[in-house]
């Protein structure tokens, strides 16, 4: 994985905030796994920012990708499933003062309740495989990103260090 460090981020402080506001696994090896995907995807959206105006977060789980967005002053939805989710995203984008550049759906990848070509860039990472039908939510995903929209969507590897110990 080559390192793409294109936005401005303090990964310090980033770790810092993973540990306050993000449940990402209780061993060592799945926190250092789960920080450096996280650090190599801030990296990503950083290169995607120049012409976003809006963004979704899909299954923004604890918020930190829709925390990154935001701090940029790129107005943001988060959407999740799980209501305790979307309050420990809240929590966090309160913390960082940045509130008023997010809205929070408590909704499902499967039906978006959003207009056609919402969006001009959408992160979905590490949800698919957690739909019901994967099939609807990437049709539901194509169709609020905006045409000349970018998509930043991970799915994990069931090769990798993780999933191995995970089984």
């Amino acid at each position: 994985m080559q390192e793409v460090q294109l936005l401005q981020v303090n990964y310090e402080q980033l770790k810092k905030k993973l540990e306050e506001h993000y449940r990402y696994g209780e061993d060592w090896s799945t926190r250092y796994l789960h920080g450096q995907r996280v650090n190599y995807l801030a990296g990503i959206i950083g290169k995607h920012l120049k012409c976003a105006k809006t963004a979704l977060d899909v299954g923004c789980g604890g918020g930190v990708y829709t925390a990154l967005l935001a701090a940029k002053n790129i107005l943001t939805v988060g959407i999740d499933v799980s209501k305790e989710a979307l309050q420990a995203t809240r929590a966090w984008v309160n913390s960082e003062g940045t509130s008023e550049s997010v809205q929070l759906i408590n909704c499902s990848a499967e039906f978006l309740p959003f207009r056609k070509e919402s969006f001009d860039l959408m992160v979905c990472s590490e949800v698919i495989e957690h739909l019901d039908n994967p099939r609807r939510g990437i049709e539901e995903i194509s169709r609020v990103l905006n045409n000349e929209g970018d998509i930043i969507l991970t799915v994990p590897n069931v090769l990798s260090y993780y999933w191995a110990r995970a089984k």
